[in-house]
């Protein structure tokens, strides 16, 4: 049976992708073959731009026991999402409304990531008018939590993300504006790395790194070469891998003033460099969190 089961499809809109044919053409192949897409999670209505059908993008009907009208986010590749609950917990559900787990957690949730197989959710915040940065690390199937990492920085608009640095999940990835720190499971911090890389995201195989050099332009970073190279696409915010570990989504400003003009989402190939430019879903997108996801395409009878 499909991920999404038996979800209604609410409407479809036309949208034009720009730039590399060739990289076009490789994730329409991706997209049919195992529903690769780019979502984002307003409230109870989850949106999918397909690369099978570049000019489709999908607006999907979420029944309203997946988030209740919570801040949610889309986590295990747009299968699950992770909502706040007003009693200080985050619960874990899938696309139908399940509860699949649920974990002590701070209200103000800024970012999590998930590792399914260790049974583990990364989340962060970030306190509003201080630059106080605090890390968790919950195991799901044990139902608890414990602080990993914190951090006073000297500024309240620090960049942060984090990521699962190995396979097992026992090695965590924080970066803090341009700091990286590398952590162990149970908070032991190991080293201060080298690179200066703003949102450090870490590659699913644990090779590579994307994120946003002082000149807010993309970079890679080869953990196995220590080599660095300038993706020239200049970038806002999180940088997200693809399952593949090829495929690096963020968004782009077009013209205007920082945070005046819309943005764009834009897709490298981390091999080949090439680029496409994706029309962002909604207006305001640079305080939107897009995620690659891994669901069929549904049907237009399911509409």
């Amino acid at each position: 049976m499909s991920v999404l089961g038996d979800l209604a499809l609410v409407g479809c809109c036309r949208s034009g992708i720009t730039g590399s044919h060739e990289l076009l053409s490789r994730l329409a192949d991706y997209s049919r073959e195992r529903g690769l897409g780019i979502g984002l999670l307003p409230s109870n209505l989850l949106l999918i731009q397909y690369f099978s059908d570049p000019n489709d993008r999908r607006d999907i009907s979420l029944p309203h026991e997946v988030t209740q009208d919570r801040p949610a986010m889309l986590v295990d590749w747009g299968r699950a999402v992770v909502v706040v609950e007003q009693s200080g917990t985050l619960s874990l559900r899938n696309l139908t409304g399940n509860e699949m787990s649920t974990v002590p957690g701070n209200a103000n949730l800024y970012g999590c990531a998930l590792h399914k197989e260790a049974q583990r959710l990364l989340f962060w915040a970030r306190t509003s008018k201080t630059a106080h940065y605090q890390f968790y690390l919950a195991e799901l199937d044990r139902h608890r939590t414990w602080s990993l990492f914190q951090l006073d920085a000297n500024s309240p608009r620090l960049g942060t993300t984090a990521s699962f640095a190995t396979a097992d999940a026992s090695l965590i990835r924080i970066s803090v504006g341009f700091d990286s720190y590398l952590v162990r499971f149970n908070g032991e911090q190991l080293e201060k790395e080298a690179w200066h890389l703003e949102f450090a995201e870490g590659s699913p195989n644990g090779q590579l790194l994307a994120g946003r050099q002082t000149n807010g332009r993309l970079a890679l970073y080869d953990l196995r070469t220590k080599a660095i190279l300038d993706l020239g696409a200049s970038v806002l915010g999180r940088c997200k891998w693809d399952p593949s570990s090829r495929y690096i989504l963020a968004v782009t400003p077009t013209h205007g003033p920082p945070w005046c003009a819309p943005a764009e989402i834009v897709i490298v190939d981390a091999i080949t460099r090439e680029v496409l430019k994706v029309p962002a879903f909604v207006a305001d997108a640079r305080d939107h969190l897009y995620e690659w996801v891994l669901l069929p395409k549904m049907r237009e009878d399911a509409s």
